[in-house]
C-alpha cells in the first residue's frame, strides 16, 4: 500500500511483476442509502484492459443491494 487516508476512505497501492507495474486507487463513499466505490488503474493498456472487467465485477458485487 503507497497511501491510505481513513477519513476519505481512500487508498493506493502498486503491483509489480516482472517488468510489468500497475499503480491502482480505490475509495468508497456513502451514496443515499447505499455505497459507491471507484477504481484507477495505471499502467500498460495490454494488461489493464483484461483487468478492467473483472474489476468491475469484484467491486459491483461489493457495493450492490441486496435482493
Amino acid at each position: 500500500m503507497t497511501t491510505a487516508d481513513e477519513d476519505a476512505r481512500t487508498w493506493a497501492w502498486d503491483v509489480a511483476a516482472g517488468p510489468l507495474r500497475l499503480s491502482l486507487g480505490h475509495g468508497v463513499r456513502a451514496s443515499g442509502r447505499g455505497t459507491r466505490t471507484w477504481l484507477t488503474v495505471d499502467g500498460p493498456a495490454a494488461v489493464v484492459l483484461p483487468y478492467a472487467v473483472p474489476a468491475r465485477v469484484s467491486l459491483e458485487m461489493l457495493v450492490r443491494r441486496p435482493a
